[in-house]
């Protein structure tokens, strides 16, 4: 206002304007009206398109609380499922996310031994660390037992074990005949993941003597057990039958004493019966000793009898 002498007057003051919040949850109800909200319910709190942000953030930011908005989920890509890793600080790699309207993305990464702890913003994934790989139980040999003896032996046969961390294993079985395995009998042997019980063929066949035989498992990074070891006579082959014979030739040469007094008597009485000892020379002519004694023995007996 002016008056006449050119002065001036003036008054000055301030305005508040406010949305209407009659719930008093800091959203005006005009925004929850319109983006689908409860008015007259506090509901800053909930997040309506499970994006990980809150209503009131929403708000906040201009977003609609009905529309995803956060980024998307990135992927594991190493180390996967299952790896097992040699160092206590593993480098952890995944694919980039996408937000969907452009922001920056900050990736938080958690490591924790309980799956159950995993939150719905990544998939787990597991993985083992191991800085010192154990090596599998020591296999026992089966066949052929220690300090046994036999004819012969084709294979060896050592129990399964099992990896600590469930690698795979190689069984090693090595046959000898010297004690230190290093002579040029030497039989080295692999079977791997066996199903049942190991068997391990042997590739050339053994001699007579002593033999040694130790077994052992690798797992699939070279980690290996103590050697079971054991050792075995290969004898010759029983010889039951060539005795047998020899008895049946011993028999033979006590029946021939007896057949020789029977012919001593058959000469005695040879005067009165010539024509049946020259029967009895024809027949000895063709035949061979055993046949010899067994026909002088029947022609005898009669003689005897009289």
């Amino acid at each position: 206002m002016a008056d006449g002498d050119g002065g001036v007057d003036a008054q000055s003051f301030s305005l508040t304007v406010s949305f209407l919040d009659t719930d008093n949850d800091g959203m005006a109800d005009t925004w929850e009206a319109a983006d689908g909200l409860n008015v007259g319910v506090d509901d800053s709190g909930s997040d309506a398109d499970s994006d990980g942000l809150d209503n009131a953030t929403e708000f906040a930011l201009g977003t609609d609380p009905q529309v995803f908005d956060a980024p998307s989920a990135p992927v594991p890509v190493s180390p996967l499922e299952g790896d097992s890793v040699d160092t206590l600080r593993p480098l952890l790699s995944w694919t980039e996310s996408v937000d969907p309207n452009g922001d920056t993305i900050e990736y938080t990464v958690r490591v924790f031994r309980d799956a159950d702890d995993a939150g719905p913003w990544s998939s787990s994934q597991t993985f083992a660390v191991d800085t010192e790989n154990s090596p599998p139980g020591a296999p026992e040999i089966l066949e052929p037992e220690d300090g046994e003896e036999l004819v012969d032996v084709e294979v060896v046969a050592v129990s399964t074990v099992e990896d600590p961390e469930g690698d795979g294993i190689t069984y090693v079985v090595e046959v000898d005949s010297a004690a230190t395995f290093d002579s040029e009998d030497l039989q080295s042997l692999s079977v791997v993941e066996p199903a049942g019980r190991v068997e391990a063929e042997l590739t050339e066949p053994l001699g007579l003597g002593l033999w040694y035989v130790r077994a052992r498992a690798e797992d699939e990074r070279g980690a290996a057990s103590p050697w079971a070891e054991a050792s075995f006579t290969i004898v010759e082959e029983s010889g039951d039958d060539d005795d047998s014979a020899d008895d049946d030739h011993a028999v033979d040469d006590d029946d021939a004493v007896d057949d020789d007094d029977a012919v001593g008597d058959d000469d005695d009485s040879s005067a009165g019966d010539d024509e049946g000892c020259d029967g009895c020379e024809a027949s000895m002519a063709g035949t061979d000793g055993a046949g010899l004694l067994l026909l002088l023995a029947l022609a005898g007996a009669p003689r005897r009898s009289r």
